[in-house]
């Protein structure tokens, strides 16, 4: 449980949460700031997940026993 939950955990903190540190300035009209998640700093993907993408496209760990 406690690893599941750890993976569960990282995933949504770098796919799932925009960080105001990594926010960077909106070169066009409108909003100021464009919100940016670890993985989209990465150079991972191109948007914020929701929840129901994580829970439907993330891949599980394999595990070798």
């Amino acid at each position: 449980m406690l690893r599941a939950s750890s993976i569960w955990e990282d995933a949504v903190y770098n796919l799932g949460r925009a960080l105001k540190t990594l926010r960077s300035e909106n070169p066009q009209a409108g909003k100021r700031w464009i919100k940016r998640s670890p993985a989209m700093a990465a150079g991972l993907t191109d948007h914020i997940w929701e929840i129901e993408e994580l829970l439907t496209r993330l891949p599980l760990p394999v595990t070798n026993t």
